[in-house]
């Protein structure tokens, strides 16, 4: 068994108010060092080591998102500002928004930047590194003016930018037709071209734009299949209802379907099978690579914010989450925590539902990333302004924070949250590292200056913010695989309580718990089983250190429990 050990949690925990009153006043510092010594060699220890932060902006709104460059080692920050030339932004505003894009080397120390926009409304959307080019996906209203070198089609259309490591534009192309139209997800397919997806109200025409695929009412879900050498279309595909969609993710699953995720009103019309619940539902298309639709389904109880939220896969299940209001209702069983909360429905790959859960204080709170971790943790994140109640347990810093949750993929109850912000509005999420698989970010757009757990500046209006955490900690559940049976114990740091399992246990085993003066708090004995066994304990307090303790003939095992 590996155990982790963090030595500035350690100390925090030694000269906290709770272990002085508790320890200090009834053990010698002899014991105490024994102490030290006992917790350092066993203890997994919770927390989420902030190991530094960071800030990007001018003197107006700036929103950037990151992505990383792991073949030369470089990160680029892609989005919009309506900046002039200051602090981190070089150049001036073209008009309006402007895509902007940063260049840093791993570290996140500055490189370059690049402003590139019209004289109307540019914004970056998405990003990809594909072979040494960048290519940025965004939306734009300005005419042929500053680097667009396309007129505008009619009101927002989609534009693709194409440019080297350096920032120079190498190509660029349009897509659109006489409305809005907003393509801002953009993936590989198998045959190795691209698809963009979003959303769009424009009709096809013979004289505006290069729409082609019909409507089916308002807007509608917008699929573009183009060659990634010159951006030219290959194919295109429109899937709606006879009302407006909302459009949030697209993505491929591991068998290479593609998986299309957003919302939609009630009543099956138009490519929309599934009538759904009450008003409104989280709407899920899978679709083959030929853009062919297999199947749809609504979630929901009436009342989901279906542009909210992400979506997780892995090999035989799928992981959806979304903003909601909904009570139990429709095809959701978790209950309303507040106003809007975070839920997450799990399903096998066929779309049936395996558990939903909801997670939330008594205000709004509206849920944006989730993302599954190679140790079967699921990671969720968005925005909060609840103050510890319902379940969330972590506190309120300002007027918007970040609020992420460890969730145990099995059922989705929490392993640990944590809130993010200053005193100010800070709208963000939470992202894994791609280089190192227990390092996560934080990455916002933060109004807020130095307060709270926020440390850098703001320049001006909305700058980005980023933290990077280490998660080691609550990522890796402790595990030991002895003779006698496979045991995982979970949460640790516990707040709730605290999961066993044992899997495939041989014999009769005694499971004990006791505080560190020996008095046994919990004791029960197992029989063996060749099905999982899952045991929840209840404790009374969490403010305490204890032992436990899993033995049988061939099975001796014993580890610690932190309250927190």
């Amino acid at each position: 068994m590996v155990l982790t050990f963090n030595k500035q949690y350690l100390n925090k925990l030694l000269t906290s108010h709770t272990l002085k009153n508790v320890w200090l006043n009834t053990i010698t510092m002899k014991k105490l060092t024994t102490f030290y010594f006992f917790l350092t060699a066993s203890l997994v220890f919770g927390q989420f080591v902030d190991l530094g932060q960071k800030g990007f902006g001018g003197t107006g709104d700036d929103f950037l998102k990151r992505y990383e460059d792991t073949v030369h080692n470089t990160n680029f920050y892609v989005g919009s500002s309506n900046s002039n030339a200051s602090f981190d932004k070089g150049e001036d505003s073209r008009g309006g928004n402007d895509i902007w894009i940063v260049k840093t080397d791993s570290a996140n120390n500055f490189l370059w930047d690049k402003t590139i926009g019209g004289s109307g409304e540019d914004n970056g959307r998405y990003c990809m590194i594909i072979n040494d080019k960048i290519y940025i996906l965004g939306n734009s209203t300005s005419p042929i003016s500053g680097e667009k070198s396309m007129d505008s089609f009619g009101e927002y259309d989609v534009w693709l930018i194409v440019l080297n490591l350096d920032g120079n534009i190498l190509w660029q192309k349009q897509y659109g037709g006489a409305l809005n139209d907003f393509l801002n997800s953009m993936i590989y397919l198998s045959n190795g071209n691209l698809l963009l997806g979003g959303l769009s109200k424009s009709l096809p025409s013979s004289t505006i734009g290069n729409k082609t695929s019909p409507n089916k009412g308002g807007d509608d879900f917008w699929l573009v299949e183009i060659n990634p050498l010159n951006g030219d279309i290959i194919q295109q595909k429109t899937i709606g209802s006879v009302n407006d969609e909302e459009f949030n993710f697209l993505g491929t699953d591991f068998s290479d379907k593609i998986i299309l995720k957003g919302g939609a009103l009630s009543g099956a019309t138009g490519d929309k099978a599934d009538a759904g619940y009450g008003i409104k539902n989280m709407w899920v298309i899978m679709l083959d690579q030929q853009l062919n639709i297999l199947q749809d389904k609504c979630f929901g109880g009436g009342n989901e914010l279906g542009f909210s939220g992400d979506v997780g896969f892995t090999n035989n299940a799928y992981y959806f989450s979304v903003t909601t209001s909904s009570g139990v209702s429709g095809n959701k069983t978790a209950p309303n925590r507040g106003s809007y909360d975070y839920w997450v429905v799990k399903t096998d790959t066929n779309l049936n539902i395996l558990w939903d859960q909801s997670y939330g204080g008594s205000l709004s709170d509206y849920t944006y990333q989730l993302f599954f971790s190679e140790w079967n943790k699921l990671l969720l994140s968005g925005n909060s302004i609840s103050g510890i109640n319902g379940n969330k347990t972590a506190p309120n810093f300002g007027l918007t924070d970040i609020w992420f949750l460890v969730l145990n993929e099995s059922d989705g109850s929490i392993v640990a949250q944590e809130t993010f912000g200053g005193s100010s509005f800070d709208s963000g999420y939470l992202k894994k590292s791609i280089r190192n698989e227990t390092k996560l970010y934080i990455e916002s757009n933060s109004q807020s200056g130095t307060s709270s757990n926020k440390t850098t500046i703001n320049h001006g209006g909305y700058d980005f913010w980023m933290v990077e955490l280490d998660a080691s900690d609550f990522l890796a559940t402790e595990k030991l695989d002895t003779e006698g049976a496979s045991i995982s114990v979970y949460p640790n740091p516990y707040s709730e309580q605290v999961n066993f399992k044992l899997e495939q246990l041989k014999e009769a085993v005694t499971l004990n718990i006791a505080t560190l003066d020996g008095k046994i708090v919990h004791t029960q004995t197992i029989q063996p089983s060749n099905e999982n066994i899952e045991i929840t304990w209840k404790p009374i307090s969490t403010e305490q250190f204890l032992v436990y303790t899993i033995k049988g003939a061939k099975t001796n095992f014993t580890g610690k429990l932190v309250g927190f």
